[in-house]
């Protein structure tokens, strides 16, 4: 397990000033005691954090969020198999299409598959979008 310091998720959420260090360190040890519990939804449970305040961060929590919607309407990935690698995702970081191949829930193919759909409903690369967000 790792310590709350170098949680990216709890290192978002004290950067953005969203709840106390205290609130934090007392939902990251719902969330030490029980890992099937991500530490946003320990937060959620508390009343720290709001499903609204939750929804304005994903972007940042996740950045390749769109890729995930994208191959369970797909049928390429299940629900579940998205919420455990975007909870993993919060806690240590990497790329969702990194952990969904590791993980053997999806195939290198679906992934491009699904990121040419993107391409093709955004007009625009997704490759570059998520290079200039890196830049910017």
């Amino acid at each position: 397990m790792r310590d709350i310091r170098t949680h990216r998720a709890a290192q978002l959420i004290l950067d953005r000033g969203l709840v106390s260090r205290e609130a934090l360190h007392e939902a990251y040890w719902v969330h030490v005691e029980r890992p099937s519990m991500s530490l946003t939804d320990a937060l959620l449970l508390f009343g720290y954090l709001t499903f609204d305040t939750l929804r304005a961060i994903r972007p940042e929590l996740h950045s390749d969020w769109p890729l995930g919607k994208q191959l369970v309407k797909m049928r390429l990935l299940k629900l579940e198999q998205l919420e455990q690698a975007l909870a993993i995702q919060e806690r240590d970081g990497g790329s969702l299409a990194s952990l969904l191949v590791m993980n053997g829930w999806c195939g290198r193919e679906a992934i491009a598959q699904a990121i040419r759909k993107l391409e093709r409903a955004e007009k625009r690369p997704l490759a570059w979008r998520l290079m200039a967000r890196l830049a910017g």
